[in-house]
């Protein structure tokens, strides 16, 4: 059994190779065969690397899920005293507990992650930054983990309504991820940025920072967030009663979701859109995007409308 699981751990290296932080470069069948080897394996870095891989993937598709192996992730990490695997681990445990509305818990992970992620002595722990990020350059992969935790922080504060904190967290997230040189950061810190002046009703100021983020996601390695950019914008020309660009934004969104079977964002695609028929008088396909949009929340337990 033992060389059984050797063997299938590594026709599983390749997978893991590309999947560490993009969930969209494996399928279900290697996510399956990779839980296979993370239930019969006493190895406590097959443990750690698996649940990384897994604890990314579930975050777009079953939040307890996400969740679960997040934990996983964080209890290998700890036992092999790797502290920013740690503080990655609780990076998206953070998230998963935010989308799930559980803000409390969602805060202490992300303040516990920064403690960890803000000290550079932990840098010497690791070989390469592409163990726990992106990134090869050790220092470079640390500050750009510490620029999402903050983005974390900055999605907390506005959620409560602190909007005075969320900016500064959103302003040090950016300051930071710019030093790194992290594309896929500064694509979600833009994104936010669009958002909020959006929901200030500052148009072409998001449209600005919306298209800035789709520009920084096309020059990252990883794409896992096209779809929520995309949906953005087409909230943008919504809003501007462009309907024509709003409906072909939410399309694409929808066509990158299904594609990268991304139930997050598939969810938000489907709610804008019954949106965009109902301003356009169509009930009927408005009723059943909605019916999509309700059908995909129940399945991820988050609730309606959680856009950034």
């Amino acid at each position: 059994m033992k060389n059984f699981l050797v063997i299938l751990f590594l026709l599983a290296v390749p997978v893991m190779a590309t999947a560490q932080f993009n969930p969209f470069a494996i399928n279900k069948h290697s996510s399956d065969s990779l839980y296979s080897v993370f239930k019969q394996t006493d190895n406590d870095s097959v443990k750690m690397e698996i649940s990384k891989i897994l604890s990314n993937y579930y975050l777009t598709k079953d939040r307890d899920s996400a969740i679960y192996f997040s934990e996983q992730y964080l209890a290998a990490a700890i036992k092999l005293k790797k502290p920013l695997h740690q503080a990655s681990a609780l990076n998206i445990l953070s998230y998963a507990l935010y989308r799930l509305g559980n803000y409390s818990k969602s805060f202490l992970a992300a303040n516990d992650a920064l403690k960890l992620a803000e000290d550079p002595a932990n840098e010497k722990t690791v070989v390469t930054g592409e163990e726990f990020y992106i990134i090869s350059d050790p220092h470079k992969a640390r500050l750009a983990l510490t620029a999402s935790i903050y983005l974390k922080l900055a999605f907390l504060y506005f959620k409560s309504g602190n909007n005075a904190k969320g900016h500064l967290n959103l302003m040090q997230s950016i300051k930071i991820a710019e030093s790194a040189d992290d594309k896929f950061g500064l694509s979600l810190n833009n994104n936010m940025l669009g958002s909020i002046y959006l929901d200030i009703n500052k148009l072409d100021s998001a449209l600005i920072f919306g298209k800035k983020a789709l520009t920084y996601s096309k020059e990252s390695p990883i794409k896992t967030w096209n779809g929520i950019i995309l949906l953005n914008i087409g909230r943008i020309y919504l809003q501007k009663e462009n309907y024509d660009s709003a409906q072909s934004y939410f399309q694409q969104s929808l066509v990158v979701s299904q594609e990268q079977t991304n139930l997050a964002t598939e969810g938000e695609a489907y709610y804008w859109l019954a949106k965009l028929f109902l301003k356009n008088n169509q009930p009927d396909s408005a009723l059943v995007y909605s019916n999509k949009a309700l059908k995909m929340y129940e399945q991820l337990r988050a609730p309606l409308k959680t856009t950034f």
